[in-house]
């Protein structure tokens, strides 16, 4: 039975998320939101190995937070939409790709199910990824809504990204982007950049 579960799972996952990428689909020039966020080696990885990425859809927080996603647009009757815009950076046109939880034509929110505690909120690469979002749907309004073990947070996201700070965060994107990434990461054991920076850290 929990075969079944599982399968069923990880079926719903890929077909709303991974795709693109198990079709081998991803066009070099369209970047999703969610890559933008997070370390461009990582991106590298998951275009080239995509089916490693199904693992962590299989993690119990993971189903925990796509099963409250799912349940949370059930009811506001919801479905998520993919929303793209182009940006030239240098002479070479980019698409930025965004699947927001949710989003009414004015007020845009996005679900995060975690354990941390409300002190550590919001994360960086949350209000990052919003504030993407924001951008790419002109959103009037944009929120963060943590569900945890304690209760709801909600987190107001008010900067709005201007076409110069989108081509900034292109530019600056980084292997790793935030410093924790590698300790996280997937690819960590095989990742040059993740044991270039285990070595920094260590010298420290």
């Amino acid at each position: 039975m929990i075969e079944k579960i599982l399968r069923t799972l990880l079926d719903h996952v890929i077909e709303k998320y991974h795709k693109w990428l198990l079709e081998r689909k991803a066009m070099p020039n369209e970047i999703a939101v969610y890559e933008l966020c997070s370390c461009r080696q990582k991106s590298i990885f998951n275009r080239s190995l995509p089916e490693l990425i199904l693992s962590e859809s299989l993690r119990p927080g993971s189903i925990i937070g796509e099963l409250i996603h799912e349940g949370l647009e059930k009811i506001f009757g919801y479905e998520e939409k993919v929303f793209k815009k182009s940006i030239d950076i240098e002479g070479v046109k980019y698409t930025l790709c965004g699947q927001p939880d949710y989003f009414d034509g004015e007020v845009l929110i996005d679900f995060k199910y975690t354990t941390a505690p409300e002190h550590t909120l919001p994360k960086e690469h949350h209000l990052l990824q919003v504030k993407l979002y924001k951008w790419i749907t002109e959103a009037k309004e944009a929120y963060i809504l943590y569900i945890t073990p304690r209760g709801l947070f909600t987190i107001k996201v008010e900067e709005c990204l201007a076409d110069d700070d989108v081509r900034r965060l292109f530019e600056t994107w980084s292997s790793p982007r935030f410093p924790w990434e590698c300790a996280q990461c997937l690819y960590r054991s095989h990742c040059p950049h993740a044991k270039a920076h285990k070595e920094a850290e260590t010298r420290k």
